[in-house]
């Protein structure tokens, strides 16, 4: 809500670590918080859901809900993508939107 330029998507995508505050101070859960890239602001759970859906026709549900967040498991010195606890972890996303996946 607001007219064109009155810096709402500014606003977000600094709350969302993408741009940084030039001055006043952002509080997350009674703590100021300073931002300075995406991954600080995930790690608190602040992340952004963009209107234009820019999903992957090429991959199931649950890879498109984890794409570049995907859940690894260890194999001695490697990681690999850990698909069944992504589709389980999905599955209850689903549930608890009451989706069919």
């Amino acid at each position: 809500m607001g007219d064109n330029g009155a810096g709402k998507s500014t606003l977000i995508k600094i709350i969302a670590g993408n741009f940084k505050q030039t001055e006043g101070q952002i509080t997350f859960e009674n703590e100021k918080v300073e931002f300075s890239k995406p991954m600080d602001a995930r790690n608190k759970g602040i992340e952004v859901v963009y209107q234009d859906l820019a999903l992957c026709d090429n991959l199931t549900a649950a890879s498109n809900i984890f794409l570049t967040r995907e859940i690894k498991k260890r194999i001695g010195p490697f990681s690999i993508i850990d698909f069944n606890k992504m589709f389980e972890r999905a599955g209850h996303i689903f549930s608890e939107l009451k989706s069919e996946t």
